[in-house]
């Protein structure tokens, strides 16, 4: 990271990354026959109680997987009842998730 933040491009990488784990639970709630709250909140149940019981997690492990969760707990937030409603969320939240990792900025550190 430059010592003037992220940039667009390295926020939409993780745009993308998290839209592709919207899309996998989408799959995967259809496959159980389960709602998209339900499937969400089994998840992030799961996630915890993963990092919970796992104690051989890298940090960068538990950042990814807490960032998973944090994504999955905001679009649970928006309660999607079906697949517009929820890929409006996935929307909103990837969106606002990308606009707080651009508001990032560390200022450079003036060196002797």
């Amino acid at each position: 990271m430059p010592p003037s933040g992220y940039s667009t491009i390295q926020a939409t990488f993780i745009d993308d990354f998290l839209r592709s784990c919207a899309s996998a639970l989408e799959r995967e709630s259809a496959a159980l026959g389960e709602s998209l709250e339900e499937s969400l909140m089994r998840e992030i149940a799961d996630i915890q109680r993963y990092m919970q019981s796992t104690h051989t997690l890298q940090e960068v492990q538990k950042d990814v997987l807490m960032l998973t969760k944090h994504f999955y707990e905001a679009v649970f937030g928006f309660r999607p009842s079906d697949s517009a409603t929820y890929w409006r969320a996935v929307e909103s939240t990837a969106r606002s998730i990308s606009k707080h990792i651009l508001a990032i900025h560390i200022p450079a550190v003036e060196r002797a």
